[in-house]
């Protein structure tokens, strides 16, 4: 799953369920049959990357920026510590590049 989206799942009975993380082939079997599945904006992930390339851009360093946000309790999305290497692939991708343009309203760097 991106960073920064959930995805809804619908199921053949009914229901939706959003999830943070993909169906694996067992998980979904055990909900049910998914027949469709759409990315949704992930407020809170979306939150913590506009807060981390806030920082970094103030001049925090990646292990502050980690130590911080681990401080407040914003766990990366499977729970573990964050780590400054982690933290900054993260604020390097492309992917993440898109996202702040999106979210900010300026220009991709490519």
């Amino acid at each position: 799953m991106p960073f920064c989206f959930d995805c809804v799942y619908t199921l053949a009975h009914g229901s939706a369920l959003v999830s943070a993380r993909a169906l694996t082939k067992e998980g979904a079997a055990r909900k049910g049959s998914v027949i469709s599945k759409r990315l949704i904006d992930s407020p809170g992930e979306q939150a913590s990357l506009r807060a981390m390339a806030s920082r970094r851009a103030s001049g925090w360093t990646q292990e502050r920026i980690a130590s911080h946000l681990d401080g407040l309790g914003v766990k990366p999305r499977l729970g573990s510590p964050r780590q400054a290497g982690n933290l900054d692939g993260c604020l390097h991708s492309r992917h993440t590049a898109k996202i702040l343009s999106r979210l900010t309203g300026t220009a991709a760097a490519t």
